[in-house]
């Protein structure tokens, strides 16, 4: 088993507390440096590192990107209907598209949801 799938496995022994606080600094300012956030959990730099590490891979915690910064500037939340038999090509097509943030199988008469970002609604 490799170091992280050990970390990612081993027991918790850090206190709730100090996730809350890790979590609490991060809303504040999500550039915060690991010895800031210590500072706010009162850990060390290197435990806070560790921790937001193993936040991030049981998706406790998520990294997003301020869209407008990119010049997207319109989303749209696309609901397809597709030939249950194309859907995966469909979806795979559709994913390898820059604009697609997520694409993902649905049941009802719409069978694919598609997330688009861009500059504009002529470019959606």
């Amino acid at each position: 088993m490799d170091a992280a799938a050990q970390t990612a496995s081993a027991p918790s022994c850090t206190s709730p507390d100090v996730d809350t606080a890790l979590i609490a600094r991060l809303t504040e300012d999500g550039r915060a440096t690991y010895t800031d956030l210590a500072r706010r959990a009162g850990i060390t730099a290197l435990t806070a590192r560790r921790r937001l590490e193993l936040l991030v891979q049981s998706q406790v915690l998520r990294q997003a990107t301020n869209l407008a910064l990119l010049g997207a500037q319109t989303e749209a939340l696309l609901w397809i209907s597709v030939r249950p038999g194309a859907l995966q090509e469909t979806a795979r097509t559709l994913s390898a598209h820059p604009h697609v943030r997520f694409c993902a199988a649905a049941t009802g008469p719409a069978n694919l949801v598609v997330a688009v970002a861009a500059a504009n609604l002529d470019a959606v």
